[in-house]
């Protein structure tokens, strides 16, 4: 003969027993993203009246979103990067040219007669040089950033599309589905 004290403690053990499940899914879950929004949430949500399958696709689009978002800023860091290494080249070139072309200035400019005079024109015809290199450079490099910004900024912008796609879906889901 079960007595509804027994009834009741049967029932807080499992209560007990599913709430310790629930805390060790949500503590052995990775708990923040690179917005700092909390994945653990979702599940709650499932657990406290919304929908397991309303649960299940906000959590692939979560997925979807943090996909997007990433390949975006991988993209936008390797074109950064890439940038900064072409710039990084031109500037070091340009800088050994810029000794070379100098030590040879200073060397035509102890030349007897026209030596000054020829010290003065190549000195500036490198600094001309040099000067259209490094723009070079950073048109290259502010190109690549452009490319890079720009790619991530359309992965932002397709991340917060499928986030609110699949956020309002996933919330609709959960209002109206049983289980």
């Amino acid at each position: 003969p079960e007595t509804p004290c027994r009834l009741r403690a049967f029932g807080a053990v499992l209560l007990g027993l599913a709430s310790a499940a629930i805390l060790a899914a949500l503590l052995l879950e990775p708990q923040d993203d690179s917005h700092g929004h909390r994945h653990g949430l979702r599940l709650l949500q499932a657990v406290g009246g919304g929908s397991a399958i309303g649960s299940c696709w906000l959590k692939c689009g979560a997925a979807v979103g943090k996909a997007i978002h990433t390949a975006g800023a991988f993209i936008a860091r390797l074109f950064v990067n890439m940038g900064r290494c072409i710039h990084s080249i031109f500037a070091n070139v340009n800088e050994g040219f810029g000794h070379c072309c100098g030590a040879m200035g200073h060397q035509l400019d102890r030349c007897p007669g026209c030596g000054h005079w020829c010290s003065h024109c190549w000195n500036a015809s490198g600094r001309c040089m040099g000067g259209c290199c490094i723009s070079l450079g950073d048109f290259i490099n502010g190109s690549l950033v452009v490319c890079g910004t720009s790619i991530s900024g359309c992965c932002d912008v397709f991340s917060g599309f499928f986030h609110g796609m699949w956020s309002s879906c996933g919330n609709f889901l959960s209002e109206t589905c049983p289980f």
